[in-house]
């Protein structure tokens, strides 16, 4: 996979200069949050920064979040802001040139720690961030069009095998979670395949539709819509039980593949913040995960119930940088 290999290290070359040039500009002009003379936290606004575009997993996750903070009490009002590039790299760095205040947060991927475990995210450390709460664990899904020659995930991986390097493979991200999981499912089917990086998965999607990648490794609730009008077709999910909203569709372990991956969200802050800001903000985010507007995203997303709470998200997310790092290696981009 060295044509693939070159095309990451590239890429990965760049975020240095982006994250230096981000943080410059990153500070927050909102009024923060901050432990009035009572001891309870004074938050008036809340920024939640989102790394893809409208209309992606993550971005309408975060967007059912604010509505679910609003609906289960969280008087502060949240403003969603769209950071897109170097898959995360650029909302994480907006994140971290925050004040640590409680009035910025980001909807963190394992994207996200896979930068950690690449290296990419060299000018601050996992412990810059405050791990508030796990949302979503969502299985990844290869797609093709409905009319695609592709009808299982065997014939894929068979042209893939008898073509080296020719099956564009599309998805967030350069050196991101789903790029990696991608390699990963090369690397068991012993494919070779040019991934091509979207800054979003819509992005991704869209670019499936119109032909000019041949499968979109990606999650249900991306295409569930388009499936359902019978513009695309899921070949697997790489979940241990088949997907309720795709009840016709194999696992990769059903399809032969012996691979499971899924792709979690959460919400993350700047450490450092008030007690009684980092309480506040647990607590709100546990309700409205627990919110009739949420619990009813997870179904229409056929998203698997992820909710941890702030120590154990923490744990999760350092335990994941460090399988990462091993992926990263076994996939020579390291």
């Amino acid at each position: 996979m060295m044509k693939e290999t070159r095309k990451y290290l590239a890429g990965a070359a760049l975020l240095s200069t982006i994250l230096a040039m981000t943080a410059c500009g990153s500070g927050a002009s909102e009024p923060g949050g901050t432990a009035g003379a009572d001891g309870q936290c004074d938050l008036k606004t809340v920024k939640l920064l989102v790394s893809s575009e409208a209309g992606s997993p993550v971005d309408t996750m975060a967007r059912q979040v604010a509505e679910s903070l609003k609906s289960s009490g969280f008087t502060p009002s949240v403003v969603i802001e769209t950071r897109t590039g170097g898959s995360g790299a650029v909302a994480m760095s907006a994140l971290v040139g925050a004040p640590a205040d409680g009035a910025t947060l980001y909807a963190m991927t394992r994207s996200q720690a896979v930068l950690f475990a690449s290296g990419q995210l060299d000018s601050f450390k996992p412990d810059a961030l405050e791990y508030l709460a796990r949302l979503q664990d969502d299985p990844y899904a290869w797609v093709v069009q409905a009319d695609s020659d592709f009808e299982t995930l065997d014939d894929l991986i068979s042209y893939a095998q008898k073509n080296p390097g020719k099956l564009n493979v599309g998805g967030f991200g350069a050196g991101s979670a789903h790029h990696l999981a991608a390699l990963s499912i090369a690397d068991k089917t012993d494919i070779d395949i040019n991934w091509v990086p979207f800054d979003g998965g819509s992005e991704a999607v869209t670019a499936l539709l119109g032909g000019f990648v041949d499968v979109a490794n990606t999650n249900p609730g991306q295409v569930l819509e388009q499936v359902r009008a019978g513009e695309l077709r899921v070949l697997g999910v790489a979940s241990e039980e088949p997907v309720d909203g795709l009840p016709d569709t194999p696992t990769f372990t059903e399809a032969g593949v012996d691979y499971v991956g899924s792709h979690w969200r959460g919400v993350v802050a700047k450490a450092g913040m008030p007690t009684s800001c980092k309480e506040l903000l647990e607590s709100s985010l546990t309700a409205a995960y627990e919110d009739k507007g949420f619990q009813d995203l997870l179904v229409e997303q056929n998203v698997s119930p992820g909710f941890m709470p702030s120590d154990e998200f923490a744990s999760y997310v350092l335990g994941d940088i460090e399988e990462s790092k091993q992926l990263l290696v076994d996939a020579g981009l390291d």
